[in-house]
């Protein structure tokens, strides 16, 4: 199952239910404002009320409350929607050795190493919300995402979401092995962020 994050990026969006054609997509909408008849033909397409960045962890926990739900699947992937060129083929070949652990593979292979306020060894790697995952790993984790409280965004309005820096430390508590790929899987351009515009400015999400 490929989990789909989306907001207000229609082109984009469609681009990447045309090449991932074919799989079975579930999209999560933050709300956006556009007529969705044409996406929904490709996918599951649920849109909720906009949440924004403040709370993207409820969509992931929609996300990870419909995987709980899907017994018949073992592999999830969860990606947005602006990324292009997914060789979903090499991820899967290279996922079969951790087929019977506890893991997470990045998708996307930003240049970084575990930002020293998350609280985790860089070595231990990171996990972004764009990642490959298994049943075992999501039922480790409970199927679970905490609220991030609201006094994160009070101070600095420009801060991500902090959907990556819970999951890192969770995993990372639980000894689940987070994966950064010496080569993305999928390619994520200098495009403005809808989420975390600012914020994105001064550290940009390119892959390398």
């Amino acid at each position: 199952m490929i989990f789909i994050s989306s907001y207000n990026r229609p082109e984009m969006l469609m681009n990447l239910l045309v090449a991932l054609d074919g799989e079975d997509i579930t999209v999560i909408d933050d709300g956006s404002d556009y007529n969705f008849k044409l996406h929904a033909r490709r996918c599951n397409y649920i849109r909720t009320k906009h949440r924004g960045k403040q709370g993207y962890w409820i969509t992931f926990l929609l996300m990870f409350n419909l995987a709980r739900d899907m017994t018949y699947c073992d592999e999830y992937i969860f990606i947005p929607d602006d990324i292009t060129d997914f060789d979903i083929y090499r991820l899967r070949v290279d996922a079969q050795k951790y087929r019977n652990h506890l893991f997470a593979i990045n998708i996307l292979n930003i240049n970084r190493g575990t930002p020293a306020n998350w609280g985790v060894p860089i070595e231990h790697g990171y996990i972004d919300c764009a990642f490959y995952t298994n049943r075992r790993t999501l039922s480790k984790l409970q199927f679970k995402m905490a609220p991030i409280p609201e006094r994160r965004f009070k101070d600095n309005p420009n801060i991500s979401s902090g959907v990556g820096r819970q999951l890192t430390r969770r995993m990372h508590r639980l000894g689940i092995e987070m994966i950064i790929p010496d080569r993305s899987y999928a390619v994520h351009g200098n495009h403005p962020s809808v989420m975390n515009p600012s914020e994105r400015i001064i550290n940009p999400q390119i892959t390398r």
